[in-house]
């Protein structure tokens, strides 16, 4: 049996095949996690800490998470590459900017008029 080896152009058709097929097959996989961590409501002047699960699936075009905290508060967020979504017991909401939190934290919001009708969901350690 005669052995063959491969040139590198060779290689590098090969290599640059199986990119453009995983490329092409990562949009119909999806990955996804879930999380048992910790989660502060503010409602008004009312803050409680609480046990929350969260789900969080995302492929090449899009993310989700669904969040589930002990006092059956509900938070869900969906991005896509042409819309984004963020509800909280499915009132509309939105996520507050990264950078005037603290690292360990993710948090959102609804819209609300005044501070008594206002929920703000924080989670922490949201690394997966």
């Amino acid at each position: 049996m005669q052995s063959r080896k491969l040139t590198a152009a060779a290689k590098l058709s090969l290599l640059g095949g199986a990119l453009l097929l995983s490329a092409i097959s990562v949009s119909a996989q999806a990955g996804c996690g879930e999380k048992t961590t910790e989660c502060i409501v503010i409602k008004g002047d009312s803050q409680k800490t609480l046990e929350c699960e969260i789900t969080v699936c995302a492929n090449l075009h899009s993310f989700l998470s669904r969040w589930q905290l002990a006092d059956g508060t509900t938070l869900s967020t969906d991005y896509t590459d042409d819309s984004e979504s963020i509800t909280i017991n499915g009132e509309p909401g939105y996520a507050l900017p990264a950078d005037i939190l603290r690292a360990e934290l993710g948090c959102y919001s609804t819209f609300a008029t005044n501070k008594a009708e206002t929920t703000l969901v924080c989670g922490r350690d949201l690394d997966f």
